[in-house]
């Protein structure tokens, strides 16, 4: 028996104002990143991300973002290696994930 763990994100990130938007992930060892790390489907990281999901994919391919597709055809961002490299290329200094 495949025992998944998931859990809910919130992901804060601030300017003048904070923003905060809520998601359900699915927490799965990511080979990548060589830990668990939260995936979240492709629509609904491009919902909390404000974004086409098709723009949201280049984006991720683009710049090397880890990413799984399943039985059904679903593309599953892994949200480590999104939100790192977002930190890595913006001023945006303080972004998390909350609830880990």
């Amino acid at each position: 028996m495949n025992i998944q763990k998931s859990r809910e994100i919130i992901i804060e990130y601030e300017r003048i104002q904070i923003i905060r938007k809520r998601a359900a992930t699915n927490v799965e060892f990511c080979g990548k990143c060589k830990k668990f790390a939260d995936f979240l489907i492709l629509n609904d990281a491009a919902e909390l991300f404000t974004i086409p999901a098709e723009k949201l994919f280049r984006f991720a391919l683009v710049n090397n973002n880890h990413y799984k597709t399943d039985a059904d055809g679903r593309i599953f961002i892994c949200l480590t290696s999104l939100l790192d490299f977002i930190k890595s290329s913006t001023n945006i200094t303080k972004l998390e994930l909350k609830g880990e």
